[in-house]
Order: structure tokens, then C-alpha cells, then sequence
């Protein structure tokens, strides 16, 4: 006999859900290495903040594609098993969506805070000739961010294996309906969405630290130069 040709949306369940794990679990990856790699900081000397902020920079492009990849991934296995939002708060499969996303919100708002605050600060402090208060930030707020962020997204990890099932299947409804021409045009929608806001964020964060070593540097000028 021979076997049935996969359907379209079969096809793409498939992608959707080994994006999300290959994603979501890289990023958590990533974040547990930065983790691990920040208990040699001293070892590091004066050079450690400028260290941290070059490495996460770097990671930050990394971290944005992952997150991107999770957010549309995420998104589609959500219209998919969730009804809508009675689902979340009355289903067993709802209750622990919507755990994982308070999760996944603080984890890329500690992200945030170090690409948009915290790195600039050390920029600034290196820019200004202060390296001990760069050293002190690297030091004390860095590593213990990526550490929480690790923490966070293990969590997340340990809550996957309870979205088991459907929220649609749980709450009596039917199967999620076929993809369309519609669910794919949103999807397109998102992922450009996601693109450009991404895109922005990484470059408003580069100007964010330009700004603080170009601010750093004119206030180490007068010191420099007073009789």
C-alpha cells in the first residue's frame, strides 16, 4: 500500500513545533552558557566589562532571531490548541500557556534591560575612563541577569512537558480549522512585523551605546585638560 501524501497543515505543524523547541531551546542554551562562562569574570581584570558588553552584542542578534523564531512559532501552536482567551483560564493546558508566557515575558524583559540600560552604562564608564565602575556593573548586574534569564527559561523548559493535549480538546471544542490563505497571510504579517521591530530594537541599541561612549568620552575630556 502506499502511504497517504502529508497534508499542507500537517506540514506545517510539524515545522511550527521543531522550530519552537529548536529555538526556544537554543536561546535557553546560549543564556546557560553566558551563565557558566560569567563565573571566570574575574579572571577577566579591568577588561571585563568591555568583555561583556562586545560578547553580548553579539549574542543580542543571536538572542532576537531566537526570540523571533519562538514568538511566530509560538504564536501559530497557539491559535492552534487554544480556542481562545476562556481557554487559557479554564483549561489545565491554558493555565500552564499562560504560566510559560509570563515566563517568556519577564525572561525578554531582563533581555531588554541589558541591551537597552545596562550595557550602555558600561559603555559610558569605559568611555569616561572609569574602569572601576565599569568593572563593578559587569561584575555585579550582568552575570546575575543572564543567570536569572537561565533560570527563567529552564523553567519554561520544565513547564513543556505539561502542554500535553489541547486547550480547544479540554474545553469540548473541535480541532483547530485548516490553514487558510487568511492564517497565512497573518502569519507573513507577523513575521514582518517581528523583522522590522527586531531590526530597529538591535539598531536603536547600538545608537544607545554610541551615545553613552560618545557622552563618556566628553566627560572625561575636562579632566583631562584642566591646568
Amino acid at each position: 500500500t502506499c502511504a497517504l501524501p502529508i497534508s499542507f497543515d500537517h506540514m506545517l505543524g510539524i515545522v511550527m513545533t521543531q522550530t519552537h523547541i529548536i529555538a526556544g531551546g537554543t536561546y535557553v542554551g546560549g543564556l546557560a552558557a553566558l551563565a557558566l562562562l560569567s563565573r571566570v569574570r574575574y579572571a577577566l581584570g579591568d577588561h571585563a566589562g568591555l568583555f561583556w558588553a562586545r560578547i553580548w552584542q553579539r549574542f543580542s542578534v543571536f538572542a532576537l532571531t531566537a526570540v523571533g523564531a519562538v514568538i511566530t512559532s509560538g504564536s501559530w501552536l497557539a491559535w492552534k490548541h487554544v480556542g481562545g482567551l476562556t481557554e487559557l483560564a479554564t483549561t489545565t493546558y491554558g493555565r500552564f500557556l499562560l504560566v510559560k508566557l509570563l515566563l517568556v515575558l519577564t525572561l525578554i524583559s531582563a533581555g531588554a534591560y541589558n541591551q537597552f540600560l545596562l550595557t550602555p552604562h558600561i559603555a559610558r564608564a569605559h568611555a569616561a575612563g572609569d574602569i572601576g565602575k565599569g568593572f563593578g556593573l559587569t561584575l555585579r548586574h550582568f552575570p546575575a541577569v543572564v543567570t536569572i534569564e537561565a533560570a527563567l527559561g529552564l523553567c519554561v523548559l520544565l513547564i513543556v512537558p505539561f502542554l500535553s493535549g489541547s486547550a480547544r480538546k479540554q474545553a469540548g471544542g473541535g480541532a483547530a480549522p485548516a490553514v487558510d490563505g487568511t492564517i497565512l497571510a497573518l502569519g507573513l504579517l507577523l513575521v514582518a512585523t517581528l523583522a522590522a521591530t527586531f531590526y530597529a530594537a538591535h539598531h536603536v541599541s547600538l545608537r544607545l551605546i554610541d551615545h553613552a561612549e560618545v557622552s563618556g568620552r566628553s566627560a572625561f575630556i575636562p579632566e583631562t585638560t584642566a591646568p
